[in-house]
């Protein structure tokens, strides 16, 4: 028996807020918008053409901005209950062996591995996720021929890492 010692928990990962970086883009529209209608008709700089436009420009780039919002939380909503879910009611799959047929990052192509034949992948800019999703190229520890612990299930297109052991 390999002695092994965590490395990832879901369990201990809460969710992510990361969604809210579009709010200052909501903000910028609404005061675009505002900007815009309160400037009088006999402003020298500005005809009502100008006003209209600026109008609605803000409100053009409001909605889209709070349409990013809105997909982006929905998306992180999403995936956060879904690993809860699964973590909580030990609907997952339990593997270990050596991390085998290991192709590191590069380029396009992210880092992925096999342990026993499952594949796995680690994609480092995908924080939709709430999974063990980071690569050794970033300083993290999976490597060739390394003894694992993987607990993980499977979202319909890819194994998903909710706790990871290592030697």
């Amino acid at each position: 028996m390999h002695p092994l010692h965590l490395v990832y928990d879901f369990g201990s990962q809460s969710i992510s807020y990361d969604f809210l970086y579009t709010l200052p883009f909501v903000i910028l529209g609404v005061i675009c918008f505002l900007y815009h209608k309160k400037i009088k008709n006999d402003a020298a700089s500005f005809t009502n053409m100008n006003r209209m436009q600026g109008m609605i420009f803000g409100i053009i780039f409001f909605s889209i901005s709070v349409i990013m919002m809105m997909f982006a939380g929905i998306s992180s909503f999403t995936a956060y209950f879904k690993a809860k879910n699964n973590y909580e009611h030990h609907h997952y799959s339990v593997i270990e062996g050596r991390v085998e047929n290991y192709h590191p990052y590069g380029g396009h192509d992210p880092e992925h591995f096999t342990v026993n034949g499952v594949y796995f992948e680690c994609i480092d800019h995908d924080e939709t996720e709430f999974d063990y999703n980071k690569s050794a190229s970033h300083g993290k520890v999976i490597r060739p021929k390394l003894f694992v612990r993987i607990y993980y299930f499977t979202d319909g297109k890819e194994n998903v890492i909710i706790k990871l052991e290592t030697e």
